[in-house]
Parts: C-alpha cells; sequence; structure tokens
C-alpha cells in the first residue's frame, strides 16, 4: 500500500508540474505578443499618444537589433553568450580573408526597426480610434505609412497619415506625426562596418589605436574556439554597445 501511494503522489507531482509549466508558457507567449503601448495613454492628445506609441517600439527594436549584430532574426549568426549574432563578415574557408555579408548594414538595420515598429504603431491607431468611437467621436483613417532612417546621433521617424475626429463641438485632422529619437545607432552601425573592412582586406582590426583616437567607443575583442571574432562596440555616453561576428583568415588546427 505504501509503494502505490508513492507511486499515486508522484504522478500527482508531475501532472502539477506539467499545468504550471503549460501556464507558464502561455503567460509568456501572451505578454510576449502584447505589443507594448504608450504608457500615458492620452486618447485626447492623438499626436502625443502615437509619438509616444512610437518612440516605444522603435526603441524596443534597438535594443533587440544591436545586441545581435543589426538584426531581429539572424540567418547566418554565431551563439555567444546565448546570444544569437549575426557574422558581418565571413569566410567558411580557411587562410582566405572574409567576405562582407552585409555591405548596406545601416540600410537593413533600418528595414528591420520598421519591420518590427509597423505592426504595433498599426495596434496603436486601432486602440487609439476604438477610445475615441467609445467617446462618442466619429473617427476616419485611412491607413498610414512609416518612414525612418539614421542620422548621426539620431533615429529620424515620420508617420504619414490621414486621420480626421469630430464630436459635437469640434472637429480635427492629423497628417503626420514625426518622432526624433537621440540614439548612437548610426555611429555603432559605421563602426562595425569600419571592422569588416578592414578585416576583409587585412585580417585585422586594429582597435586599440582606433580607440585612443575615438575615446567615445570602447571596443573590445573576443576569439572563439573555431577562429570567429565577436567584436563589442560600446558607445561611452549612452551605454549601448552593438555586437558583430567576423571569421575570416581561419589557421585550420596544427599549423
Amino acid at each position: 500500500m505504501i509503494k502505490i501511494k508513492n507511486k499515486k503522489g508522484q504522478l500527482a507531482i508531475w501532472i502539477i508540474l506539467a499545468i504550471v509549466i503549460v501556464l507558464t508558457l502561455s503567460l509568456l507567449f501572451v505578454f510576449r505578443a502584447k505589443p507594448k503601448i504608450s504608457e500615458s495613454y492620452d486618447y485626447g492628445n492623438p499626436p502625443a499618444f502615437i509619438e509616444s506609441c512610437t518612440r516605444n517600439a522603435i526603441l524596443d527594436a534597438e535594443k533587440i537589433i544591436i545586441s545581435q549584430g543589426g538584426f531581429l532574426e539572424p540567418k547566418n549568426f554565431v551563439s555567444y553568450n546565448n546570444v544569437s549574432i549575426e557574422y558581418l563578415c565571413k569566410n567558411s574557408g580557411y587562410f582566405e580573408p572574409c567576405i562582407q555579408q552585409h555591405p548596406f548594414l545601416l540600410n537593413d538595420m533600418e528595414k528591420e526597426i520598421i519591420n518590427y515598429s509597423r505592426p504595433l504603431i498599426d495596434e496603436c491607431f486601432k486602440q487609439l480610434i476604438t477610445e475615441l468611437e467609445r467617446r462618442n467621436n466619429e473617427v476616419e483613417f485611412k491607413g498610414f505609412d512609416f518612414k525612418l532612417n539614421f542620422v548621426p546621433g539620431r533615429i529620424r521617424s515620420e508617420i504619414i497619415t490621414d486621420i480626421k475626429i469630430k464630436n459635437k463641438d469640434e472637429s480635427k485632422e492629423y497628417s503626420n506625426f514625426k518622432i526624433d529619437l537621440i540614439s548612437p545607432i548610426y555611429q555603432l552601425g559605421r563602426m562595425v562596418l569600419n571592422i569588416a573592412n578592414d578585416e576583409a582586406k587585412y585580417c585585422y582590426f586594429e582597435y586599440v589605436g582606433y580607440m585612443v583616437a575615438n575615446p567615445d567607443l570602447k571596443i573590445e575583442k573576443t576569439t572563439l574556439g573555431d577562429s570567429t571574432k565577436i567584436y563589442s562596440v560600446t558607445d561611452i555616453k549612452s551605454g549601448e554597445k552593438i555586437r558583430t561576428a567576423i571569421k575570416g583568415c581561419a589557421i585550420p588546427a596544427g599549423y
């Protein structure tokens, strides 16, 4: 009888653990899938609401891509400290220099942020319209276009739209929203491109000397067992860091 009780008790424990795991995964999925909406919830001020929402989406995207070499979902990557880092320059053979994988990295990064942000901004517009209509407003909305580009020290974006809001007291119309964020992403992207260019030409990048000439940046290099080099470039002022992977001029074992 004691053995039977123990088996029943063990079975109950496993069932409870299974339920906890399923619930945990479900909650993680729900919270991860839920877009990050403006913290102000200022539905009475549509420009402020949309601008805050867009700002949050862009900053979230920026944080993700700079840790992974510039991409939301790296395709050609190496795993380093449990993070997938895209190869910016790679050659799988021996002795030969690496080949540039993303020569237009800054454009690629801009597109990644746009692709991440657009559905979140769309969700913000939907929530805004729902709330405005709940407050007895008539809303006419024809969709939006989202543009973004990097410039030194900033991320500049613009939402081009046509939204009309009417109630018994007044009528308002909005055509575009401009959002300007302070960010070192342009400088960081240019820096890792410089690293990749030198690695492709010389199989080497003189990062110590570069830091002396550019004290606003901190550059670190880690070499993995397969000759992959992980370069980490940190903007001193903001603390933001981009990582990229380089593999070329590998020397086989025994040489």
